[in-house]
């Protein structure tokens, strides 16, 4: 998929999105050694995502974000967020991949959910999809 969108003429864009600065940046790490993917934005916070989201335009290909950061109310904006008819790939992650993890993906239209704190689970995705 990844060979694709570089054959277009640009690189594959990320987004990120989790509270811990430290999850991010082990993210970053990983894919800076993905040859073709650009981290498009870090955010600590579901609004900072969805300000960027209104304000720039900018395509995107894979939004990694945290379940954590979408309680309540805010489910509803990630549903909107992965529904957008030019919204890339939304990959959740969560404390654990539970049947209430799943539950909560499906009602927000999310097919891929991974453990939060498991970075070889996020980098076997990240070998397997944008490679």
């Amino acid at each position: 998929m990844a060979t694709q969108r570089l054959r277009s003429g640009g690189p594959v864009q990320v987004l990120l999105v989790a509270g811990s600065a430290q999850l991010r940046q082990a993210w970053v790490d990983i894919l800076a050694a993905v040859p073709g993917v650009r981290v498009a934005g870090q955010f600590g916070a579901a609004a900072d995502l969805l300000e960027w989201l209104v304000w720039t335009h900018q395509p995107w290909h894979y939004a990694f974000v945290d379940l954590a950061l979408w309680n309540g109310p805010a489910q509803e904006w990630l549903r909107q967020v992965a529904s957008r008819r030019d919204a890339g790939t939304v990959v959740a992650v969560a404390d654990e991949v539970s049947p209430a993890a799943r539950e909560t993906c499906d009602r927000v239209g999310i097919r891929e959910l991974l453990p939060r704190d498991d970075l070889e689970a996020f980098r076997g995705f990240v070998q397997k999809q944008l490679m």
